[in-house]
């Protein structure tokens, strides 16, 4: 009689760990799949992406190795409009009626993603860790087929005080950042959901979606060689 009971544990701790092997390999390959798609993506050369979240709004237009990020507080006090070249980073920043422009002699990092993502990862270590934290499962966002990857040990997330959990929105096709929907628990034991959108198109940012401010309307404050 003991040695069947312990026959059945066996079978039991076997069953379990099959479908825990199936389940993260399953996860490990559709990782690996929007990698691949994302890395795609990133060797495009002219690329529009918009991120809404609770507190600002932020545009970034990428065209012929230049980049221009415009970020502005949804409250409208401030706004940053930051331009990237190979060997000079610019700043404008306009708060009120202070406008002030500071440039860095520094080479632009060859590294810094283009798109927005979530499944970045430097080995498959990093990449088979995500897969036994995470559940991944389907659903559709805006008309859009997404992978939902859900947890609170993300690789790539950052995670706000008190977060309980993040799910992060990608679509199927390119692997790219739908939305992210952060729960987090206050100080008062209530509960608050912060949603973050994103967008992000190919082949669409102009000459004009590039131009700069008028540097003579800034003061200038620093030029800084790092």
């Amino acid at each position: 009689m003991k040695k069947k009971i312990i026959t059945i544990v066996l079978i039991i701790l076997v069953v379990l760990l099959a479908i825990f092997s199936i389940n993260t390999i399953r996860k490990f390959m559709i990782i690996k799949d929007l990698q691949n798609k994302v890395a795609q993506c990133e060797t495009k050369e002219n690329i529009y992406s918009k991120v809404v979240s609770e507190s600002a709004e932020v545009e970034k237009f990428i065209k012929n190795d230049i980049e221009k990020v415009v970020m502005k507080k949804k409250d409208n006090t401030v706004t940053i409009i930051q331009v990237t070249e190979q060997h000079e980073r610019r700043f404008y920043t306009i708060a009120g009626e202070q406008k002030i422009l500071r440039r860095f002699k520094e080479e632009k990092n060859p590294m810094s993603s283009k798109v927005v993502s979530f499944v970045d990862t430097t080995t498959w270590l990093e990449t088979l860790r995500d897969s036994v934290v995470s559940k991944i499962y389907t659903e559709k966002v805006d008309g859009q087929d997404c992978y939902v990857i859900d947890s609170l040990k993300n690789t790539n997330a950052i995670y706000s005080n008190g977060a309980i959990s993040l799910k992060i929105y990608l679509n199927k096709e390119t692997g790219l950042a739908v939305k992210t929907i952060e729960t987090v628990k206050k100080e008062d034991g209530t509960t608050e959901e912060w949603v973050t959108t994103y967008e992000q198109k190919f082949d669409v940012v102009t000459d004009d979606d590039m131009k700069e401010p008028d540097t003579s309307e800034f003061t200038i404050q620093e030029e800084t060689n790092e």
